[in-house]
């Protein structure tokens, strides 16, 4: 309970039996129905993860951008209702525990009816009572997912049981006025509900009426073998016999009243650490949420160290309100296999409360009690370690699964136990970075890991993101206040015969004898394929790369699916990327111990050239086209595009983007190919262009230009690279003069080459015109930048090409743009929109239309813009592109600005900001902060924005962008004179005037600089 502004208590109260509704202080809030939606999965759970809020809202046609809509919806909730009703915990959510939930009090319901307390009057009256919260359809108004239809079911099932238990009480007390009425329309409603339709007959019989009730008992007998194709239960021939022999209605049916026991909860201690797995419980939770429909068995498997254990533990906790009755927890590896289960039997009986007396010797009684007593119950059995006896796993463990509806069974092993036949299988792999860093700091505190975050990376990397491997490391650190993360990083190469990881013989034993026990019992093909990926400079990799190794489709196929099965090769599923497989760090490094033929010495270069053929094939479906594919070597050959569907065709190069670099740096370090390394890097430019920035490649790009020499093959690679380079400058981190370096190098080479007979170097330098205009039209250089463009159109008047022709009217658009001469930009703009339309080339034909929307704004066309600039953001959120997106966010931003839409226009900004940020984009972080300044200054923050503004200044001006240094002076300079600071004013008038004056002279700003030094 909060406070309101007037001091008075805020009440909250959250409805899901029935329409979902939200109640502050007796107000009913207005939501939206994902909003709703939201609310009503949070009901029902004291935690939510947002996998299974992306399932609960939109099934499987979540957006790509699930995750932002999900923060945009809590986002809007939180300044609907009051402040702390939805908190954020562990990457999830949960409502505040002041929430009053109609569903809190309706598990009071379940749990009065499963009790003898219910066959009384005033049992049937607590009940009456609990029916009285449903208001209609459960979680009517939340979006019609199979998830939410799912819940909405399995609560429609718990309230007939409530309304069985309640209409048992009445007729069992003889309270029967109105009873066959209500009957007749519950049966009527669910004609199959054989629960109901017995104490329809029984009631009829008790108030006289036989002849209807031996009716209804035939009615429903004809129904069930017809339509159902079974015989009536036994509960309802009961009640039949019942009114043939004119008995009264019979008690409630209930187990033997064993002593009362306190519900077992028998789950080990959940770890005090663990982080992570997120996605696993989310699906161990769904799960739970099926076993109304009949009973779920979950096998949960990974490596040794994967942390299968610890999930389980872990679940059975957070599920434990879910399974009233008890937790049943057996660590299998203590068992003897020779014996079986059936002293786990008994065990699991006394626990449930059967007295061991009652409990048979005989084996398969026994088993048959068990199920019994679980039919009655909800329950969760856990059965971990299943096989770690030598993979040999109790003939009869499957007797201790659930066999009815109600209760939930998790069982964790190295791989899918036999006999078992799961229902879900969850596979562990690795934690990421992330979750592996959280981890880390954890059990070795933050401070340890934050004095060398460099070092704290390569730890992640080397432990393979393996809970075991980290907790070990993180272990030694916490024990050793001496002992540096640099210093244990370097252990690891020092690893010896273990697995690498540096620690005592016993740590290192608990890795290896997994990856042992597993490695022992595969065939020789896999064992060889395993070998071969552990010698790639990448284990993350496609599922023909293992073809290309072995050189046998079938028996790469082969290989992949009992690798995978053993766990020693992950599935990688990354959003915007084709599936990949990975073999584990701490495998390869005891794979490449073991006496399997490893890769040939000509198999990377094989590998090289096939990956080439795959990114050259696939080049023309990238929605990103400014570099073309290079042309092929001989001896390469090309791959065929029909492999993939089309929706995967453009997904293929962005897939394959780390791979390339990977290979192009191995190739180069091997002295080897370094035709195939360039080539590499060019034909997955465009990809990497889809990505934030790669600290790792530009060191590729110069190590592989560094290893090209003269020959004529060489020169144009080198061209190539160094035009890459620029582009890297220039678009990705807004560096333009060091752009223009790069450019003069590449043109040297093409200068040399073209004194050579037969080599064409249009393309390359038609796409280094295009950067190199660009790069000046950031410098404010229009001359250079015409004339740049000038002789590109050259190039592609004798050679057209549409997407290069797109791009030079985008560039030609954006020098209208910043010059002031809207209406031709506009004419331009429009015509680039046309040229690139057709092509695949989508994130030209966005930036197109961003700045199309930009001077439709500057011309106070402020609709027209707006609805370009959400077009422009739509097109970039299916395609994706780091700096574009950036770009049209904050295009939108000022749009937003411009319409009055100044908590938008803020909240955009801040998001285009950090997107900057992270990728290290200098130039559209300070414009971001410009357009924040603004809507600051708009809310009447000057001095933040004036703050702001000065540092724009100089971010700007650092960069060379003389006109964004004018546009800012000028936003400072109105903000200052407002805020009464006339001298800083006049300061930033002067150097507004000083900017324009470099652009009028347009002289390169170092030199202007020199010959009109700033004054003031």
């Amino acid at each position: 309970m909060s406070q309101a502004p007037d001091g008075a208590a805020t009440t909250t109260r959250l409805d899901v039996l029935g329409p979902v509704r939200l109640h502050v202080s007796g107000e009913t809030v207005h939501l939206s129905e994902l909003e709703r939606g939201l609310l009503a999965a949070a009901a029902g759970r004291e935690w939510i993860g947002g996998a299974t809020l992306e399932e609960w809202l939109w099934g499987d046609h979540a957006p790509s951008s699930a995750r932002n809509r999900v923060q945009s919806l809590v986002s809007g909730l939180r300044r609907k209702a009051p402040a702390g009703m939805l908190l954020t915990e562990d990457s999830g959510y949960r409502l505040a525990p002041e929430v009053a939930v109609d569903l809190d009090d309706w598990q009071h319901a379940l749990d009065l009816a499963r009790t003898d307390l219910a066959g009384t009057p005033e049992g049937a009256d607590r009940l009456a009572e609990h029916l009285g919260r449903f208001r209609g359809e459960p979680l009517h108004g939340a979006p019609d997912t199979p998830a939410v239809e799912a819940e909405r079911a399995r609560l429609v099932e718990q309230r007939l049981e409530v309304v069985e238990a309640e209409v048992a009480a009445r007729l069992a007390a003889g309270q029967l006025d109105g009873l066959p009425t209500r009957l007749a329309r519950l049966t009527a409603a669910h004609p199959f509900h054989e629960g109901l339709q017995a104490l329809r007959v029984e009631c009829l019989g008790a108030v006289g009426r036989q002849r209807e009730a031996l009716e209804a008992y035939r009615e429903t007998r004809d129904r069930l073998v017809d339509e159902l194709g079974v015989e009536p239960s036994a509960r309802l021939q009961e009640a039949h016999q019942r009114v043939l022999s004119g008995e009264g209605p019979a008690t409630a049916s209930r187990p033997p009243a064993w002593p009362a026991v306190p519900v077992p909860r028998t789950l080990p201690r959940t770890p005090p650490v663990f982080v992570g797995r997120e996605d696993s419980l989310a699906r161990l939770e769904q799960a739970a949420s099926r076993v109304d429909a009949g009973p779920v068995v979950v096998a949960v498997t990974g490596l040794s160290g994967s942390g299968t254990s610890a999930l389980a533990t872990a679940a059975g906790a957070r599920l434990a309100a879910s399974f009233p009755d008890g937790t049943l927890y057996l660590d299998v590896s203590e068992l003897d296999p020779a014996s079986g289960a059936h002293g786990a039997t008994r065990s699991f009986l006394g626990m449930l409360g059967v007295p061991a007396a009652v409990v048979p010797d005989d084996p398969d009684a026994r088993t048959g009690l068990y199920r019994s007593v679980l039919g009655e119950r909800r329950v969760l059995v856990v059965l971990d370690n299943v096989d770690h006896h030598d993979g040999r796993v109790p003939a009869d463990l499957h007797q201790l699964l659930p066999a009815a509806p109600g209760s939930l069974a998790v069982v964790t092993s190295r791989s899918v136990p036999e006999g078992l036949d799961p229902t879900e299988t969850i596979r562990l792999g690795s934690l990421d970075d992330d979750e592996a860093r959280d981890l880390l700091a954890a059990v070795a505190g933050a401070d340890r890991l934050k004095a060398d975050p460099e070092a704290t990376a390569d730890l992640v990397r080397l432990s393979g993101g393996l809970p075991l491997a980290l907790r070990l490391v993180a272990s030694r650190l916490a024990s050793r206040p001496d002992l540096t993360v640099r210093r244990l990083v370097e252990r690891f190469d020092r690893g010896g015969e273990g697995t690498g990881l540096g620690l005592d013989a016993s740590a290192e034993a608990a890795l290896e004898a997994g990856v042992l026990h597993v490695w022992e019992r595969l065939p020789e093909s896999s064992r060889v394929a395993a070998a071969r990926l552990a010698e790639l400079p990448l284990h993350t990799v496609s599922p023909w790369v293992p073809q290309v190794l072995l050189d046998d489709d079938h028996d790469a196929e082969r290989a992949v699916d009992e690798l995978v099965d053993a766990c020693l090769v992950e599935p990688v599923l990354r959003e915007g990327r084709l599936p990949q497989y990975r073999l584990h760090d701490v495998v390869a490094r005891f794979v490449r111990r073991q006496p399997v033929a490893a890769l040939a010495d000509d198999g990377l270069e094989r590998l090289a050239a096939t990956l080439l053929g795959h990114l050259v094939a696939h080049h023309d479906d990238l929605p990103l086209q400014l570099m073309p594919p290079p042309p092929l070597p001989d001896g390469v050959p090309g791959v065929a595009v029909t492999t993939f569907t089309s929706a995967e065709r453009r997904l293929v190069v962005v897939t394959e983007l780390g791979l390339a670099t990977a290979c192009a740096r191995a190739l180069v370090e091997r002295g080897h190919a370094a035709h195939l390394a360039w080539r590499l890097l060019v034909a997955c430019d465009d990809a990497r262009g889809l990505e934030l920035g790669d600290d790792d490649w530009a060191p590729v790009v110069e190590s592989v230009r560094d290893a090209l020499g003269e020959e004529p093959d060489d020169l144009l690679g080198t061209a190539w690279l160094d035009v890459l380079h620029a582009w890297h400058l220039q678009d990705l981190v807004g560096q333009s003069s060091p752009a223009l370096t790069a450019l003069g190098r590449a043109r040297r080479a093409l200068d040399h080459l073209d004194a050579l007979p037969g080599t064409d170097t249009r393309d390359v330098r038609t796409v280094g015109g295009l950067v190199a205009a660009y790069a000046a039209l950031s410098l404010a250089d229009r001359p250079r930048t015409e004339a740049e463009l000038a002789a590109v159109d050259e190039v592609l008047a004798a050679r057209p090409d549409p997407v290069r022709t797109g791009w030079s009217l985008v560039v030609r658009g954006e020098l209208l743009n910043d010059f002031d001469d809207l209406p031709a930009c506009e004419a331009v703009l429009r015509r680039a929109r046309d040229v690139l339309a057709p092509t695949a080339e989508r994130v030209g034909y966005a930036r197109a239309t961003t700045y199309l929307s930009r001077a439709l704004a500057r011309q106070h066309r402020l609709e027209d813009a707006r609805e370009l600039a959400d077009e422009a953001l739509a097109v970039l959120a299916e395609h994706g592109a780091v700096r574009p997106t950036t770009t049209a966010l904050d295009a939108r931003a000022e749009i937003a600005l411009a319409l009055g839409d100044v908590e938008h226009a803020l909240e955009l900004a801040t998001i285009a900001r950090d997107r900057a940020r992270s990728s290290r984009d200098a130039f559209l972080h300070a414009r971001s902060q410009r357009t924040r300044a603004r809507a600051l200054a708009d809310l009447g923050r000057l001095e933040d924005a004036a703050r702001l503004l000065d540092e724009c200044v100089d971010l700007f001006d650092g960069l060379g962008r003389t006109l964004s240094v004018a546009a800012t002076c000028r936003e400072l300079t109105a903000v200052l004179e407002r805020l009464g600071r006339d001298d800083e004013a006049v300061r930033a008038r002067l150097r507004e005037s000083e900017a324009r004056w470099l652009v009028d002279v347009a002289l390169p700003p170092s030199i202007a600089i020199r010959l009109h030094p700033r004054t003031g």
